[in-house]
């Protein structure tokens, strides 16, 4: 777990700083495959968002001293998501308001 806290002093991000706290997670399930996941909670510019990735590397080694490297990562955000959703919920279950002649 890491929290961390960021302050930009130039640039076009001067002024402004952004708080995170991170999960990271790693199993290494053989000597050339490992499996990676990182979930992270951001407060920054635009309000609260969260990030998620997982990812999975794998080395064929080709020959002696010869290794490729192959690697997948996929990126998602839940958070945010679920924030509009309920942000809508009142205007969902509000009844239509009628009005009488």
């Amino acid at each position: 777990m890491r929290l961390a806290h960021q302050f930009f002093d130039g640039g076009l991000l001067k002024g402004n700083n952004i708080t995170s706290l991170d999960t990271l997670v790693e199993h290494k399930f053989t000597e050339d495959t490992t499996i990676n996941g990182r979930y992270s909670i951001l407060s920054g510019i635009d309000g609260m968002n969260d990030q998620g990735t997982i990812g999975l590397n794998h080395r064929l080694r080709l020959a002696p001293g010869f290794k490729l490297d192959l690697g997948y990562e996929g990126y998602l955000t839940i958070f945010s998501v679920i924030l509009r959703q309920v942000s809508d919920l009142p205007n969902l279950m509000q009844p239509d308001k009628v009005l009488l002649p």
